[in-house]
């Protein structure tokens, strides 16, 4: 919510519900669901299919609108447009339904999460300028660390699972309050 082309009033509780429903219910959700359900079911290794051409167009589309947004510095519609396409990983996860495609169609299912593998690779990149810790810890989940923008919609390359953690602690009421006080100030000061 930076303040690009007119006034932005920052709110903790605005705050709270960005970190909450965007980077948790969100990009978080898809990158643990997804990484955590093939190394769980799948030992880390995908064996068959290919890519969900569907999948991968709409991926490249908004991949793109991402592009040019950053090229003209519209680094907030930019921002928008990658949890945009974080939601469409969701989406796709949960209408594939891998945990049942998984035994009636397995080839589908690893078509779904092959797809949704390397779309979670374009997102540590994308997400990089804005979180690079947040980054490099997805790109370290799937041992890619390093890869820069010209990897971004490539679908190339091998992507070795390691072990995944939860990428960020989701805020209660009271951690709010605490940073509320802490960070607020005074009129006096």
């Amino acid at each position: 919510n930076r303040p690009e082309k007119s006034d932005f009033t920052f709110t903790w509780k605005d705050f709270h519900e960005k970190v909450n429903k965007e980077l948790i219910g969100n990009l978080s959700n898809l990158v643990n669901r997804t990484l955590t359900f093939i190394n769980r079911f799948y030992e880390g290794k995908l064996t068959l299919g290919g890519f969900d051409e569907e999948l991968v167009a709409q991926i490249k589309t908004k991949e793109e609108e991402i592009t040019n947004f950053l090229e003209r510095a519209d680094e907030r519609d930019a921002i928008r447009a990658i949890f945009e396409l974080s939601d469409i990983g969701n989406k796709a996860f949960q209408d594939g339904e891998p945990w049942k495609m998984r035994n009636e169609a397995p080839e589908k299912a690893q078509t779904l999460l092959r797809t949704l593998l390397y779309l979670i690779r374009d997102l540590a990149v994308m997400i990089t300028p804005y979180m690079p810790s947040t980054g490099d810890k997805i790109l370290s989940f799937l041992s890619s660390q390093g890869l820069d923008w010209s990897s971004v919609g490539t679908f190339e390359g091998d992507i070795t699972l390691s072990t995944v953690e939860l990428l960020f602690t989701k805020l209660e009421d009271k951690r709010i309050e605490e940073l509320r006080v802490r960070y607020s100030g005074s009129q006096a000061e």
